[in-house]
């Protein structure tokens, strides 16, 4: 280290570089990994840590990911069924 003002200067770059590898790079990834957005994705890994904690989040994306999909076969079998036996009047 040359001096003190380096060292500080070095600190604050890497904080704030993890932070916005954390809160902006990593979500848009799993978006386009996962296809989730980075909003849910951001969520869950959050929802995750704060129940399980490290292993939680380390678990968060693919449950969001599982949960998604059951979803949407939920909402289109759903669909499929309102076709198949239209409403009565």
């Amino acid at each position: 280290m040359h001096s003190l003002l380096a060292g500080v200067v070095l600190i604050v770059f890497f904080v704030v570089y993890q932070q916005f590898e954390n809160h902006v790079l990593q979500p848009l990834v799993y978006h386009r990994t996962v296809a989730l957005s980075p909003l849910a994705i951001l969520v869950s890994v959050l929802v995750g840590a704060e129940l399980a904690g490290v292993l939680g989040a380390l678990a968060a994306i693919p449950v969001a990911g599982a949960i998604q999909v059951l979803i949407v076969d939920y909402l289109r079998a759903r669909r499929e069924r309102a076709i198949e036996t239209p409403a009565t009047s």
